[in-house]
Parts: structure tokens; C-alpha cells; sequence
């Protein structure tokens, strides 16, 4: 393996890392928002998603991509709110398509969402975002 090979490698181990860290984090917030604090659950997975998401940003700018250039935070930040939007509209349309027209169990279309959602996102975020 070619030291750029594995430099890529650990990147996109990287990438993963992060992305089950920002999922652990929205669903720890959302079990402990719903059960303990006693929020109804759908104000606890919104400001579970709030969390999960600066916890994604922050994992990914510094560790996976090794962005910290204190003025490209910003214009990062933005452009990971609109691939953020994106997503979750994406997410949602084909969640319902394969659970509504296809009756595919929803746990399962969701997890194969978000493995093509995760995959389109290492490049977008690897070429455009934190470049």
C-alpha cells in the first residue's frame, strides 16, 4: 500500500469514527432528553440532532480532515448546514418511498439511506468542504 493509500485509509477510518460518534451522540441525547428529563420525543430528537450535528462538525473539520484555518470555519460551518439540509431532505423522501411504495422495514431502509448518504458525504466533504 502506497503511503497516499494509506493516509486515505485512515482518513476514511476517520470518517466513520466520527460518524458513529455523532450518532451515538444523537441517540444517547435522545433517550436521555425523552426518558430522564422527560421531553416529548419529538422536541428531544430535534435538539438531539442539534447536538449530534456540531459534535459532526467539530469531529470532522479537525480530526477526519484536518481543517484549522480559523477562516474557512465559517464558510465550512455554512456549507455543512446545506449538505446537513440536503441530506435530511434526501433522507426523509427515500425513507418514505421504500417504506410507503416498496414496504420495506423502516430500520433497514434507514440504516441503507445512511450508508449511501455517509458515502456521497466523505467526497463531498473531502473535496469541497474541508479541502
Amino acid at each position: 500500500m502506497s503511503p497516499h493509500n494509506g493516509a486515505i485509509l485512515r482518513q476514511v477510518l476517520r470518517f466513520g469514527v466520527s460518524g458513529v460518534a455523532a450518532a451515538l451522540t444523537l441517540m444517547g441525547t435522545l433517550y436521555g432528553l425523552t426518558e430522564f428529563a422527560k421531553f416529548w420525543y419529538i422536541h428531544s430528537v430535534l435538539i438531539a440532532s442539534v447536538v449530534s450535528f456540531f459534535v459532526s462538525f467539530g469531529l470532522q473539520r479537525l480530526w477526519t480532515f484536518r481543517s484549522t484555518e480559523p477562516k474557512a470555519a465559517l464558510p465550512q460551518l455554512m456549507a455543512f448546514v446545506a449538505l446537513f439540509l440536503t441530506n435530511s431532505a434526501i433522507n426523509a423522501g427515500l425513507l418514505y418511498v421504500m417504506v410507503e411504495d416498496f414496504h420495506a422495514p423502516y430500520l433497514l431502509s434507514e440504516l441503507l439511506i445512511a450508508v449511501l448518504i455517509a458515502m456521497w458525504n466523505f467526497f463531498i466533504m473531502r473535496f469541497l468542504i474541508f479541502r
